[in-house]
């Protein structure tokens, strides 16, 4: 019970993240390496950090709107295909039982 109240908490709590990670002012940043006694530095920009975070915002935002879609289309598909068999169904049992009644009369040659 825990769980579902945490996920529900935290799915409530996700517009307001992402929107605080998109309008978040971002820092230059710099990665120092050492290696041997050789130093190298590695330097992520504020702007492309940026980049980076609102592209993955948006990425992920669209694939699951888009899951969400498509699973909404299959339920939905799922139900009219039940729907129609269950009336195949319905009217298939009637004519199998006329079908042995039926007179067949072969063509004369």
């Amino acid at each position: 019970m825990q769980l579902a109240k945490l996920l529900w908490l935290s799915a409530l709590s996700l517009p307001s993240t992402l929107l605080h990670w998109w309008r978040k002012d971002y820092q230059d940043s710099r990665i120092i390496f050492e290696q041997n006694g050789d130093l190298q530095y590695f330097a992520i920009s504020a702007k492309l950090q940026r980049m980076l975070v609102r592209g993955s915002i948006v990425t992920l935002t669209s694939l699951s709107t888009a899951l969400i879609v498509l699973s909404i289309i299959t339920i939905s598909l799922q139900i009219s295909r039940a729907r129609l068999e269950k009336s195949l169904k319905k009217f298939s049992k009637p004519s199998s039982v006329a079908l042995p009644t039926l007179n067949l009369v072969k063509p004369s040659t």
